[in-house]
């Protein structure tokens, strides 16, 4: 009898749980099927078979929808103690079984852009409230106005700004010359009846001579016209002439102050005088050619000279090239004007140092007045679709 007890106490206190199918009251009796191999209780397959004819008729019988709408959900989570609940949750264990990898590529950042009414948040915003709830005065009194003045560089910042604004006054002044040259090559070549495209457009390592598909605008690496040429030999005869002015009245004070000796330029001294500006000028053009490629004026005008295959220019052909300079001005500049008729617009100095003088503005590119540019373009574009037209 004590036996039986127990068993019968071990029953009770082990409720029977619904797994599996057996968790759908529809499909209750397959549980119990499944269990019928197992050994069972005393009292259990009665139980089980209630169970089996009860449970079914009673889920068909309860509306999920009616018993969902007699909970009270605010009672419900009246009860809950959030903060005990928060306390409960191990964040950092929570965090490590996120991937943040895998959650960020799932998010459609577009689609989170296009739902986001920036007008609306915008109107949202009281501007006025803003503005009346911040202290002007506060945030004014802790700003450091002298480490913000110390940090800013004034010197630089006008620097920079005094440079943007000459450079380009010298770059306006750069176009028209420019310009000019374009134009007069263009009327040069076609009285001699040249064909512009099949000219080099400048030294095969400078310029890649594409043809009519070449922009007109871009003029960095060109042969340079006669006219910038031709102004920027005046401009430098002009600093020539001003420096050696300053240098001999210079010497001719020093003679006079240290040495004691007054120099007057008599038939010796004006003859002295000559040979000095010869060999100045020579030496003016020598060394700065032979170091940069480019005199000052030059650099001002925006030409380099160099080699004809577009190489740097060397010292030695500086040298020749200098030495032939003034021969390209006698008889009537013959030597200068073989650049009008030359293909590569090389002068007498410039055939006998195998040399060539191109457009070079430094680190900005060379380039025609606006007006002209879209000129040239329009008009290049109209014969290049003409010119097949005349051939049939």
């Amino acid at each position: 009898m004590t036996s039986r007890r127990k068993a019968c106490a071990s029953t009770r206190a082990k409720p029977v749980a619904l797994r599996g199918p057996a968790a759908n009251p529809a499909n209750y009796h397959l549980a119990v099927a499944e269990d019928d191999d197992k050994p069972r209780g005393l009292f259990l397959r009665p139980l089980d078979a209630i169970a089996s004819a009860l449970v079914p008729p009673v889920a068909d019988a309860v509306d999920p929808d009616e018993l969902l709408d007699r909970i009270d959900v605010n009672a419900l989570l009246d009860r809950i103690d959030v903060d005990a609940l928060i306390d409960r949750i191990d964040v950092d264990a929570v965090l490590e079984r996120v991937d943040l990898d895998k959650l960020i590529a799932r998010l459609d950042v577009n689609a989170i852009v296009e739902r986001v009414d920036i007008e609306a948040i915008f109107d949202s915003v009281d501007m006025n409230d803003i503005a009346d709830r911040v202290d002007i005065e506060r945030v004014a009194d802790r700003v450091d106005v002298n480490s913000i003045a110390d940090a800013v560089d004034i010197d630089r910042i006008l620097q920079r700004s005094t440079k943007g604004v000459s450079n380009r006054f010298i770059d306006l002044f750069r176009r028209q010359i420019v310009g000019i040259d374009e134009i007069t090559m263009r009327v040069v070549n076609r009285l001699f009846r040249r064909d512009p495209d099949s000219l080099p457009l400048g030294p095969p390592l400078i310029v890649d001579s594409g043809g009519p598909e070449e922009l007109v605008s871009t003029m960095s690496g060109r042969y340079a016209g006669p006219l910038s040429r031709l102004g920027a030999f005046l401009l430098d005869l002009f600093f020539i002439s001003a420096s050696f002015t300053l240098l001999a009245a210079g010497f001719q004070f020093l003679f006079r102050k240290i040495l004691g000796i007054d120099v007057d330029f008599d038939s010796w001294g004006t003859a002295l005088a000559v040979v000095g500006f010869v060999l100045y000028s020579f030496l003016y053009f020598w060394i700065s050619q032979a170091l940069t490629g480019r005199t000052i004026a030059q650099t001002i005008v925006g030409l380099k000279v160099v080699q004809g295959d577009g190489m740097p220019l060397k010292p030695g052909h500086a040298f020749v090239r200098t030495l032939v300079l003034p021969f390209s001005f006698v008889l009537f500049g013959i030597g200068a004007l073989m650049m009008l008729v030359d293909r590569r617009r090389r002068a007498l100095h410039d055939f006998a140092a195998k040399s060539a003088v191109v457009y070079d503005w430094g680190d900005r590119p060379a380039a025609l007045p606006a007006p002209l540019t879209r000129f040239l373009d329009k008009r290049d574009s109209v014969t290049i679709e003409i010119a097949p037209n005349q051939d049939n």
